[in-house]
Formats: structure tokens, sequence, C-alpha cells
């Protein structure tokens, strides 16, 4: 499973350097990254977040960052904890508003709070689009929607199993919590972002947080 950290801007260019995928937060382009962004080598693979976190962008200025930075992989608009059937009208209706013909499609499955039913049925509603080509699970998922450690495992399983073509992606790592990530791995999931190495906790070591964070990722044995 590859790790995509998120470090801050005045050490972003160290970190990815030796990286193979950035994971790009839309809200935070300034000239700066753009340039860096939009420079890298031809063999880096670019997902873009959507900003719905911060809840800082509209649809607008979202597309507007998509058409400068060209990603391999977008995260499709989506309302953290919102009604599952309006977030999920809001990812495949923004598929009817643009036109990015080389861009894999991220959906995220949400709902409100420990609504089961209707996250499993967003998660259908985006995983049955044959424009989605990655579901991304979100932390929320174990802390608000299921309130199980392992819930995000355990659909990445139910992916592979019924939506065998589409790819998983984790979306941040719960309170920066280690021990998630084999078994992430083992459940076929392809990649994990989070900013968890440069939080304040880990600020002065980072490189052994990250080191730390990209050997679970790796070794099933490692923890």
């Amino acid at each position: 499973m590859n790790f995509c950290p998120i470090p801050p801007v005045k050490i972003l260019s160290q970190v990815l350097k030796s990286r193979k995928t950035w994971f790009a937060l839309a809200q935070e382009f300034d000239e700066g990254m753009l340039q860096l962004y939009q420079d890298r080598p031809e063999d880096i693979m670019v997902i873009l977040d959507n900003g719905a976190y911060e809840g800082c962008l509209t649809v607008a200025e979202y597309t507007r960052t998509l058409a400068m930075i060209h990603p391999k992989i977008a995260v499709l608009p989506d309302l953290i904890l919102g009604p599952w059937r309006r977030s999920a009208n809001l990812s495949l209706g923004f598929l009817e508003m643009v036109n990015f013909p080389q861009v894999e499609w991220m959906y995220v499955p949400q709902a409100e709070p420990r609504d089961k039913e209707g996250w499993l049925k967003a998660l259908h509603a985006g995983a049955e689009d044959p424009r989605v080509s990655w579901i991304g699970l979100p932390r929320n998922m174990v802390t608000d929607v299921f309130k199980m450690p392992l819930a995000r495992v355990f659909y990445a399983e139910y992916i592979r199993d019924k939506f065998p073509r589409l790819k998983v992606h984790a979306l941040g790592m719960v309170n920066g919590y280690i021990p998630e990530l084999p078994f992430l791995v083992q459940a076929g999931v392809e990649s994990v972002d989070s900013s968890c190495p440069f939080n304040a906790e880990n600020i002065d070591q980072w490189e052994i947080k990250l080191k730390e964070i990209d050997d679970a990722c790796q070794n099933l044995l490692t923890l």
C-alpha cells in the first residue's frame, strides 16, 4: 500500500521528491505550489483532494484547480457526514458538468452519523456508476458512521468482492492510528494519505514517524 504524506508547504518539495504518488490539497494551491505540480516528472501520479473536509471550495473553484494541475485521480465533491442521497447526487452530478477524460474519479460514500444503511446505499450508488474508478473510504466511517475501529477494512474487503474493477483509497488516518494500516494492506487498499507525520506531536521527528508509517504500509509483520 502506498502512503501519500501531506507535509507543510515549507517542506513540501523535500518530502515529495522521493514519492511517486502525491496527494494534493486543492484548497492550498498558491503560485509556488502550482508550479511544483505543473513541473512534476511524467511518472508522478497526483491524487487531487476536493477540499470538502475544510469546506472552503466551490465547485467552480475545484474545477479550475483540476484544469490547472491535471491530476491522474480526483476526488469527487461530497458532503462530510451529510445525507447520503444528497452527497451521492452532488458527486455524480458533478460528472455531468465537467469534461476531464483523462481523470480517474474517486467517489466518497457519505452518510449521517450512525446511518449505516444509508452509507451502504451511498457506496452502491457510486460503485455501480461506470464513470467511477476509485472509492475513497473516509475516516468518519470509524469515528461517526459505523463506530468500529476496522470499519474501513471490512468495507475495503466488501468492495474487492462485490466490485473488483474498483480501486480503494483510505482518506486519512484515524487519529494517526498506525495499527489499522497493515489490515488495510491485507484488504487490498491501494493507498492512504495523512498529515500525521507532521502534526504538532511529531513535527520534530517527522522523518522517523514517516518511516514508521511507510513500514506499516509495506510489511504486514511490522506491528
